[in-house]
């Protein structure tokens, strides 16, 4: 069973909305704030149970596998992760 932890971020105003999510099932997602369609979704090794992070048009994310990641907001593809 999927579950969702981390509280979803809402980024853009009016017409262009979008929510950031982590889940257990070890994805970041990104959807469409008025359809609700996916808009990309980005695979960890881990469980993400932490609210990501927006900043500069990048997305933080912390995951199970002990890896932060840094993701492209728009994409969805990676620019980096870090162990901790």
């Amino acid at each position: 069973m999927d579950c969702f932890l981390s509280s979803p971020i809402i980024s853009g105003s009016g017409q262009t909305l979008t929510v950031y999510f982590g889940s257990s099932d070890g994805s970041l997602y990104s959807l469409d704030g008025l359809t609700g369609s996916v808009k990309w979704k980005f695979k960890t090794g881990g469980s993400i149970h932490t609210s990501p992070t927006l900043y500069k048009g990048v997305i933080y994310a912390g995951s199970w596998d002990a890896y932060l990641y840094a993701i492209d907001a728009t994409t969805g593809k990676e620019n980096g992760k870090e162990n901790w």
